[in-house]
């Protein structure tokens, strides 16, 4: 969210959308986190996502869970995630989970191509095999 955060909060700043928070997704795509964020988004409209594939499949999971749209805005070019319409879930210790599967992928996906170059080239490397 670091790299995006005030790009977003100014692409926005005369649209009438208000930003309830920014929230920390708990460093791991669980259940766990998507429980431990739900509370806090519960009375959003919508969630943006920022960030890499757990991160966006977190919001994913949260906004599924919640009924609300989501869009995304991925930070690296690693993965898809940001246009799935599912999450892959870990367990808190790491491993695989399961998959989470949903009607429909992010309502919209925003690319920012400065984030998108900066990002590390090893997660573009990992991203031509997703």
């Amino acid at each position: 969210m670091a790299a995006a955060e005030d790009k977003i909060r100014k692409a926005v700043e005369s649209s009438g959308i208000e930003i309830i928070g920014t929230f920390w997704y708990g460093g791991e795509a669980s259940r766990e986190n998507m429980e431990m964020l739900r509370p806090q988004v519960a009375d959003a409209d919508m969630i943006f996502a920022v960030g890499g594939g757990k991160a966006i499949d977190t919001a994913k999971g949260v906004a599924h869970q919640l009924g609300i749209p989501l869009v995304s805005l991925p930070t690296l070019v690693s993965n898809c995630a940001p246009i799935t319409a599912l999450s892959v879930v870990y367990r808190e210790d790491g491993p695989f989970d399961r998959f989470l599967f949903y009607d429909a992928p992010p309502a919209l996906t925003l690319v920012d191509l400065t984030l998108a170059a900066n990002a590390p080239a090893r997660f573009f490397r990992a991203g031509l095999g997703d």
